[in-house]
């Protein structure tokens, strides 16, 4: 599971970089045992080279024993980004790079 949380709903257009979250909630095995990883990155996309920055000290990594726990931790992380306005969600484009399919999120 990925999601990729932009605060502009245009980030290939903007003419600063556009700020964003990645999160992801994987699946990894330690020691023979499955484990759930909840990971988050945080960057700006700057759409004229075309590139992503990413924050050097903007990243977190968590493991949880199950599923429930980990999803959970992603949706309070995806709250608490949505609560600071990045209400955009965009995927990394396979080919290119660069974020497609926007998706907004309303908040509530």
């Amino acid at each position: 599971m990925q999601d990729v949380l932009f605060n502009t709903d245009k980030p290939n257009k903007s003419p600063e970089p556009a700020e964003f979250y990645e999160l992801s909630l994987e699946t990894e095995f330690l020691n023979g045992k499955e484990i759930f990883v909840l990971r988050e990155r945080h960057g700006w996309w700057n759409a004229a080279p075309r590139c992503v920055e990413f924050d050097p000290d903007g990243e977190l990594k968590i493991a949880f024993q199950s599923y429930r726990d980990g999803l959970k931790a992603y949706v309070e992380r995806m709250n608490l980004h949505m609560s600071r306005r990045f209400l955009h969600s965009f995927i990394w484009h396979p080919a290119n790079g660069e974020p497609s399919y926007n998706q907004k999120f309303e908040k509530r």
